[in-house]
């Protein structure tokens, strides 16, 4: 019998959930931070899109504005991505972890990684989101 194990909010891991409180936070002003899973590599990210190009732009470039407090919270640095030919705006961080290509039995490091990161990116964009009404 293989045991289960779970992340600090009590999810299996890798079906990890943040409590319902943190996401209404970060919903309230633009889409949840996730996770896209790739081969040998995972990327978090916040995706800046309230349906209006200026509003985005305007959201992107007032956090852009506060980028060496973020990336101190975060601990490291972001990619950030104005796409100026788009609607939308982004920021990420790319993690180099067991991915699909990976044996499975490393799959439980990568969720992991990709946990804590995510954790991280909540702590620090929740306070900024929440300041910019």
């Amino acid at each position: 019998m293989t045991s289960r194990t779970t992340c600090k909010h009590g999810c299996e891991t890798g079906n990890c959930t943040l409590s319902l409180k943190i996401w209404r936070l970060l919903t309230t002003a633009m889409n949840p931070p996730h996770v896209i899973g790739m081969d040998d590599e995972a990327k978090v990210e916040l995706y800046i899109d309230v349906g209006d190009e200026g509003e985005n732009k305007r959201t992107f470039d007032t956090l852009a504005s506060r980028r060496e407090t973020i990336e101190r919270g975060i601990g490291s640095p972001l990619d950030w991505e104005r796409l100026d030919d788009a609607r939308a705006s982004r920021m990420s961080k790319k993690l180099k972890v067991p991915g699909l290509k990976s044996l499975p039995e490393r799959w439980a490091d990568g969720q992991k990684a990709m946990i804590e990161t995510m954790d991280r990116l909540v702590k620090v964009l929740g306070p900024e989101i929440k300041r910019l009404g």
